[in-house]
């Protein structure tokens, strides 16, 4: 099990990008969150096996058909890492955040 951490660039926000994210992480049995952040991007921390993530993350990149994915940065985690930022066993949309959790964890 492996924990990833995205940040998507692009026209993501209004265009039913969460919405997508989560319905995409929870028909792959992942766990973990997606918001938008205020400057434009949507963050993303995900937790699931390699070959799940995988196939998110091709997915991610492609969006809803209402968005525009200019660039997605991607960081691999251990699940200690990160397991205490997955609180469900589900995928949620949180609300929206200022600073991506990255940064407010180093």
């Amino acid at each position: 099990m492996l924990g990833c951490h995205y940040l998507v660039f692009g026209k993501v926000q209004g265009v039913g990008f969460r919405a997508y994210t989560q319905r995409l992480a929870r028909g792959l049995g992942l766990t973990g969150w997606v918001r938008n952040l205020d400057d434009g991007r949507v963050e993303v921390l995900v937790l699931g096996e390699k070959n799940k993530l995988s196939e998110f993350e091709k997915n991610l990149k492609k969006g809803p058909s209402n968005s525009q994915v200019e660039r997605l940065e991607s960081e691999i985690y251990s699940p200690d890492e990160i397991l205490g930022e997955i609180r469900e066993i589900d995928f949620v949309v949180l609300h929206n955040g200022e600073k991506t959790w990255r940064s407010l964890t180093r």
